[in-house]
Formats: C-alpha cells, sequence, structure tokens
C-alpha cells in the first residue's frame, strides 16, 4: 500500500499517513466517542451481520488517510470510513484532501465497489453547518453523521433514538433503561478486546459473558402442549415461548412464569398439570409454589 500511495500522492502524502497512523494509535485509549459510536453500530448492524454479511467487521485507527472507525461489509464489497470530531469549529479543510485520498485508495488499490468517507460530528450546530456545504469535489462518496457525546451513558440512550431502539431489539426486557446500560457496556467490553472486529463475534461473546444475561434468546421454549392447554382456557390471559422463557401476561400485569435459565420448566410444567388454575390469581399460587418445587 505504501509504494500505491507514494506513487499516486507522493511521497509527502505517504509520510503524512505514517505520522497520523502513529498519533491515532498514541490517542486510542479512553476515546469515548469513538467507542461509543463503535458500539452504537454493532448494535445497528448486528441483523446484517447475523444474515446476509457474516464477516461485516469495524476496525478503529486502521491505517489510511480516514481511519478512525472503519466499517467493512465484504460480501457487497463496500467500506465505510469515519472521522471523528467533536470541536465547536470545525471545517470542510479539515477532511476534503483526506477524503479523497482515501477513496481513491479503497477504489483503486483495496478493490472495493463501495466506498464512502464520513464525517462523524458530535456537536449539532456543526452537524448542521458541513452537511449543507458538503464540497462537489467529494460529495458523491462523503455524508455528514451526528451522534452526540453526552457524559452520561443512560442519557445519550434516552436521547439517540435509533440506538435506544437497538438495544431493546437485543434485550430480553423492553423499556428499561438500566437493562439498556448493561448490555451496552457487555458490548463495550468485548468491543475493546476484541482482535478481529467481527460484529457476530462480538455479540456472541457479549451473551456467552454476560453476568447477567439480558439478551434476547434466538430460541423458543418447548413447554408441554397440554400444560400450554390449561393456560389457553385462562380468561384474559395471553403468553410467549420467546427466548427460551414462558411469560404471561393479564390485563397489564406481567412475569416470568418459567424459564431454562431458571431451571425450573419440568416443574412448571407438572403443577399446571397438576393443578388446574382456572384464574391468573391460581396462576401466581403455582409461580409462588414452584420454588419449592424446584428444591
Amino acid at each position: 500500500m505504501e509504494e500505491f500511495i507514494s506513487k499516486k500522492f507522493g511521497k509527502d502524502k505517504l509520510s503524512k499517513l505514517n505520522n497520523m497512523h502513529q498519533g491515532g494509535k498514541n490517542n486510542e485509549k479512553g476515546n469515548r466517542l469513538e467507542d461509543r459510536f463503535a458500539v452504537f453500530n454493532i448494535v445497528l448492524l448486528f441483523p446484517l451481520a447475523s444474515t446476509s454479511e457474516p464477516e461485516l467487521s469495524l476496525f478503529k485507527q486502521e491505517k489510511g488517510f480516514v481511519d478512525d472507525l472503519v466499517i467493512t461489509y465484504p460480501n457487497n464489497k463496500k467500506k465505510e470510513n469515519y472521522q471523528i470530531k467533536d470541536i465547536k469549529e470545525v471545517a470542510w479543510s479539515a477532511f476534503t484532501d483526506n477524503f479523497q485520498m482515501q477513496y481513491i485508495l479503497d477504489i483503486d488499490y483495496h478493490g472495493y465497489k463501495e466506498s464512502w468517507t464520513n464525517a462523524l460530528l458530535a456537536q449539532k450546530n456543526q452537524y448542521i453547518k458541513l452537511s449543507e456545504k458538503i464540497p462537489k469535489i467529494i460529495q458523491q462518496h462523503t455524508k455528514c453523521v451526528y451522534f452526540p457525546n453526552d457524559e452520561s451513558l443512560s442519557l445519550l440512550i434516552l436521547n439517540h433514538e435509533p440506538l435506544k431502539n437497538g438495544l431493546a431489539n437485543l434485550s430480553k426486557k423492553k423499556d428499561d433503561l438500566s437493562h439498556y446500560e448493561t448490555i451496552f457496556t457487555q458490548i463495550l467490553g468485548q468491543w475493546s478486546v476484541s482482535e478481529t472486529g467481527l460484529v457476530t463475534d462480538i455479540l456472541k461473546k457479549s451473551k456467552e459473558n454476560a453476568r447477567p444475561d439480558l439478551f434476547v434468546s434466538n430460541s423458543s421454549l418447548v413447554f408441554n402442549k397440554k400444560a400450554l392447554e390449561v393456560l389457553d382456557k385462562i380468561q384474559d390471559l395471553t403468553y410467549s415461548l420467546d427466548d427460551d422463557e414462558l411469560h404471561v401476561c393479564c390485563k397489564g400485569f406481567n412475569f416470568t412464569l418459567a424459564s431454562s435459565q431458571l431451571g425450573n420448566v419440568k416443574q412448571c410444567e407438572v403443577l399446571l398439570n397438576k393443578q388446574q388454575p382456572k384464574t391468573v390469581i391460581d396462576l401466581i399460587e403455582i409461580w409462588k409454589a414452584l420454588p419449592k418445587a424446584c428444591e
């Protein structure tokens, strides 16, 4: 790559690239904005990574002219490069030259069919200002992205709807900020030590090492058919078997009756078939009796 850069852009640009890369690595630790934006993308892109883009990966401080965060989509031969700024005043002169060279490098050297060079801005006024004036020379492969750099993680989740929705899709419990924060922190921990940057690998290890485990499961609970027929007869009651749990709901009252994690599925099946509850009150009594039945 160095020979390509030297011939294409000149030795001074190669020297600039090497200095940028070394400086980026020196400042790598503790960069809250970069890491939080990376976690946001891991959350957002997981559905794609688990289906049509299994090798989808994120890289921090990859050697290049736009290197704060890089996302690669191998199946689509697509690459996204992000330069991150959290300053009160910034102009396109801080980006344009590097964006041009990175685009050429991605297309002509790395062989990507599609490359984006994006300015990630944490200051809303700078995002608005730069979005309206993207230079024509980089317009076809450049966009501005807004992502706030709040001190508080809870405020970031509450105020940034795409992040909140993405975490909700991964969480067993919906509309619970503490669960969303825990999941975010667990993913951040795996991202910080990942050697591959693979989104599927980061999420897999986050789930495997989660304590407590708040992640939604992809599997449904296998439950005795006759026991479920007992539940079907209780008025106004609905239930689900998602996430390896038997979760019941009646007139706004929700609780988990049994789950694989609790290890009380068989005992619950036995009690339902034996006691044949007719009301939610009867069902609650079974729920209360389950811990003793599991001894």
